[in-house]
């Protein structure tokens, strides 16, 4: 996270330094302020920036995680929606000539970070089908052909899915040892089959607008177990990066197996 904010950051402060060349008023000093206010709760939640700083004519701002925006130059900015709850993070870069001051303040966002939804993702049924893939990342939003795993691929993968006779489904890590998948970098992903008893329905999968339905649900480590055709089924995971989420099966036949997913965005 520090790497992702990082890098607004200097955006902000090369081009305030190109602004501020352009400006010959060296003589009025620069006294950097604002506030934040925050209005409802993430992932809908508003906040406010009133800027009180004096003597400057550059204005550059940079936001943290969760901001519909990451940067702006307008002295004023529009109010900010965020979807990530916790500390949300504020950097004013104000200049006049060669005087810049940088003031960095924080305010914490009640309420649920936000999550992300794929719909009608399509899962082969077999090894090596040349029409759908059997690798999902959650990082790309993308289902990945066996011929589509190589080295730059198999680190982003997050799901797997397997199948033994006709009836018997499963998803899996991606570094699964017994499923000899071969993906190149593969991550550990833990998976559950038959999450029965952890509160996670097909209608509270359905109802979900936000991480509350599955940020406290304990995924300790993988089943074994598997599920059937008919549907829906739910599936629980919690990838290697630690976001958790949980799959809806929609439909199946001999070729496919097609899913819903829904995942913690941070």
């Amino acid at each position: 996270m520090i790497k992702k904010f990082f890098a607004p950051v200097a955006m902000l402060c090369a081009i305030l330094f190109v602004s501020s060349c352009s400006s010959d008023d060296d003589s009025t000093a620069v006294v950097a302020d604002f506030s934040l206010s925050v209005s409802g709760q993430a992932p809908n939640a508003t906040v406010t920036i009133t800027n009180s700083t004096t003597g400057a004519v550059v204005y550059g701002w940079a936001f943290s995680a969760g901001a519909n925006v990451s940067t702006s130059l307008d002295k004023d900015p529009a109010a900010l929606t965020v979807d990530k709850a916790g500390t949300f993070e504020v950097t004013l870069v104000a200049t006049s000539g060669s005087d810049t001051k940088t003031v960095v303040k924080t305010v914490e966002i009640e309420g649920n970070s936000a999550i992300v939804t794929y719909t009608d993702v399509a899962f082969a049924r077999e090894a090596g089908s040349s029409t759908y893939g059997r690798f999902f990342s959650t990082q790309t939003g993308l289902i990945y052909k066996d011929s589509e795993v190589n080295s730059t691929t198999g680190p982003k993968i997050d799901l797997a899915f397997s199948q033994l006779g006709t009836s018997v489904n499963y998803f899996t890590s991606p570094d699964d040892a017994n499923e000899k998948f071969g993906i190149a970098g593969a991550t550990t992903t833990k998976v559950i089959n038959y999450p029965e008893g952890l509160g996670v329905t097909p209608t509270v999968f359905d109802n979900a607008t936000d991480e509350s339905f599955i940020k406290n649900v304990a995924i300790d480590a993988s089943d074994e177990e598997s599920f059937g055709t008919s549907n829906p089924y739910i599936i629980l995971f919690e990838t290697a990066s630690g976001k958790k989420g949980a799959i809806k099966t929609t439909a199946i036949n001999g070729e496919r197996l097609l899913v819903n997913i829904k995942v913690q965005k941070y």
